[in-house]
Formats: C-alpha cells, structure tokens, sequence
C-alpha cells in the first residue's frame, strides 16, 4: 500500500524538520535517514506484520523531503501477511492527514490516531471472531468426513476454507459500507 501526500508549510525548514521527528517518533517510528533537506523513517518487520493489530506497526518506510516551504511524504507500507480491512486504510488515511495537520496547524493530533486506531482495533477482534466462526462452522462438517473418510485433510481444508471465507465475506461486506 502505497499514500502520497505534498504540502506547504510557513515555517522554516529546521521547525518543520524538527516537528516531523517529533510526529513520528511519538508513533514509534525510528529515524533511519536525517539529511539537511530528508527524513527517513522506518517501523516494523515482515514478521510483526503478521502477528500485531496495530497496523502502524507494519513494516513501513515513509521518505520525507522539505524544499524550501513545500513538504513531500512518501509512505510505503509492506501488508504482507494482511488482508487489510477498510478500518486499517482509515486509520492510515487519518494518520497521514493528522500528519498533515500536525505540521501545517501545530495541531496535537495524538488523541485522534489513537483513537481511530482503538476502534481499528475492535473491528480486527471482529475478523478474529469471523475467523473462528467460520473455521467452525466450516469445521466441524469437515471433521465429520475425515472420521468416516479416515483422511484427515477435509477437517484441515474446511476449517481453513471457511475461516478464509468468513474474513473475506465480512472485508467484503465492510468495503461495501465504505463504497470502494
């Protein structure tokens, strides 16, 4: 996934730098790269892609220039291991434009990302509970064939197939509501 955002700025190039730093860093971001004129930041791994609810812990890479009083942010972000949600775009959506905000209005927009990211948090509890649901219901049939078949890979692929339809269904159904 891949967002683009370019503003202008009516501070010096140093305060704008130093802001930047600072939004980032409150996030957890690491600075990679400082240049006079570019900023590099980096967050997590391949791995914790797979394993954290919290997708600004994805494995991302957010390349920022300042020339003169125009801001240029690069943010691309690894969803390997993610079927992303409608609710994870949003919350990278509002982290970019509170980014925005931060650095062009001085604004402290911490409390909004944080809490677009708790309820990012319980619609992914939700594909969680879609997950199992489907894995059982999809499952148990499954387990059914394997007894009386004596194989057991129909109790494998139904509780996996199911677990995968359900989650693929409910991103449906929730990209739907948000017409993309």
């Amino acid at each position: 996934m891949e967002r683009k955002v370019e503003f202008e700025i009516n501070k010096t190039a140093n305060t704008a730098k130093y802001n930047i730093q600072r939004y980032f860093e409150q996030f957890g971001f690491k600075t990679q790269q400082t240049e006079p004129n570019k900023l590099i930041f980096h967050q997590g791994s391949t791995f914790r892609n797979m394993i954290t609810f919290n997708p600004l812990k994805w494995k991302s890479r957010i390349e920022i220039t300042i020339n003169e009083k125009l801001v240029s942010a690069s943010f691309k972000i690894n969803t390997i291991g993610q079927m992303v949600t409608t609710k994870e775009e949003n919350l990278w959506d509002v982290f970019i434009n509170n980014f925005q905000d931060s650095i062009v209005n001085g604004n402290d927009t911490k409390d909004t990302v944080k809490s677009e990211l708790k309820n990012t948090y319980k619609s992914s509890l939700d594909y969680v509970l879609q997950v199992f649901l489907g894995a059982l219901i999809f499952g148990i049939p499954g387990g059914i064939i394997s007894h009386f078949t004596g194989t057991t890979m129909f109790v494998t692929g139904s509780a996996v197939g199911g677990a995968l339809y359900f989650m693929h269904r409910k991103n449906q159904r929730d990209r739907a509501k948000r017409g993309t």
